[in-house]
């Protein structure tokens, strides 16, 4: 019997900040990794903590990009998506 599908949709630090620290756990986590087959879809932004959540050039295309990545990570096979959300 085949495992399900995990795929993990966060950024991993730095910066370091609460979504970041959740992403990793859960990607560190040897419970999943033996549960699921686990994929990771990175929407890391390395600059400075001072441009999350700002409407700028480099924020939109980050977010294009990935966009394009998720819809090419969701034709596999199904399974469960997980979304760190933050409180802002």
């Amino acid at each position: 019997m085949s495992r399900s599908r995990l795929v993990v949709i966060g950024p991993l630090p730095p910066p370091v900040h609460g979504v970041t620290v959740s992403t990793s756990l859960v990607l560190a986590s040897e419970h999943l990794a033996q549960r699921f087959d686990v994929e990771h879809l990175d929407t890391s932004d390395h600059r400075t903590g001072g441009n999350i959540g700002r409407w700028d050039a480099p924020n939109v295309l980050l977010g294009l990009r990935g966009l394009a990545r998720l819809a090419r990570l969701l034709r596999g096979k199904r399974g469960i998506v997980y979304v760190p959300l933050s409180q802002n």
